[in-house]
């Protein structure tokens, strides 16, 4: 796990600000005005040392609790009208007369 000791900040703080920051399309400054009537002032400048230092420990940890996906898998295309017929695939016109229905199975026996 991820050790934040040794810092003035407290853990939940330090995550509650990365996730913030990594989820959102929020700058440093944006973070910094949020969390400025929360709780203690954070400086711009530390936040980036913050995201520096721990956003590749906490990509690792993540990747490393990540499921799997299934080894074998296929897609499967059909071609379709608007009323839901199947239709064999003709060339594109300028306007959509066709949907193409795409899924993907993670083996044959699933089908």
């Amino acid at each position: 796990m991820i050790s934040f000791e040794g810092g003035y900040f407290t853990r939940e703080m330090i995550l509650q600000r990365l996730r913030w920051y990594l989820a959102y399309a929020l700058s440093y400054r944006d973070i910094e005005e949020l969390f400025e009537e929360r709780g203690p002032y954070v400086d711009h400048s530390t936040f980036n040392r913050w995201v520096v230092h721990y956003a590749p420990l906490l990509e690792k940890v993540f990747r490393n609790k990540k499921r799997r996906v299934g080894k074998r898998w296929r897609m499967e295309e059909e071609c379709m009208d608007a009323r839901g017929r199947v239709k064999l695939p003709r060339p594109r016109l300028p306007f959509p007369t066709q949907f193409y229905l795409l899924r993907s199975l993670r083996a044959p026996a699933l089908s």
